[in-house]
């Protein structure tokens, strides 16, 4: 499992990868999302990193135009610079993770899903609850108890890095689809 960033460098270096990696301008909660979905960065030091690259230039806002209601946010010249100089500080596998569950979150965002994942204590166990919701609404909402740790680290992993799957995993085995769960299902 990647490790865990907590220099602020390496965060910042971190936000500018993921950022130039998607190609295009996003609004900030989008960014907070995709940057903080894995555990690799937690909430307040990405805001403070994230804050700190705007004041030094390598973040700029765009105002928002017409179709968008949010402000975006993209990588300045200078911010690119950066990143691809010293994007060799952070690990590659923490890299590719994040970036493999940015374009899956974005996938979900596209369509203006939103991905949750919550836990809390139940009896001598942890209640781990998954939901995907869209604008039309609750579009999946799971709930399982597990007092192993071990498999609640694995249900919140996956679920954070495969909703796609999660979803027609699910569909599959309610509507009987064998093939899919048993077969064909593995390769997304």
């Amino acid at each position: 499992m990647p490790r865990k960033l907590t220099k602020p460098n390496d965060i910042k270096i971190f936000i500018l990868y993921l950022m130039e990696r998607m190609g295009y301008p996003l609004d900030y909660d989008t960014i907070t999302s995709i940057i903080i979905q894995d555990d690799i960065v937690n909430y307040f030091d990405f805001a403070q990193c994230f804050g700190e690259l705007e004041d030094a230039g390598h973040v700029e806002k765009i105002a928002p135009d017409a179709e968008d209601v949010k402000p975006k946010y993209r990588v300045t010249k200078t911010g690119r610079a950066v990143a691809e100089g010293l994007n060799s500080v952070i690990a590659r596998t923490v890299k590719d993770k994040g970036y493999r569950s940015a374009l899956r979150h974005m996938s979900l965002a596209k369509r203006g899903a939103v991905v949750d994942q919550t836990i809390r204590l139940e009896g001598e166990g942890v209640l781990f609850k998954g939901t995907i919701k869209d604008p039309k609404g609750l579009q999946l909402e799971v709930s399982i108890r597990t007092d192993n740790e071990y498999q609640l680290k694995q249900m919140q992993s996956v679920f954070a890095d495969r909703p796609e799957v999660i979803l027609k995993g699910i569909t599959a085995l309610l509507t009987g689809d064998l093939d899919f769960v048993f077969g064909a299902g593995n390769d997304e």
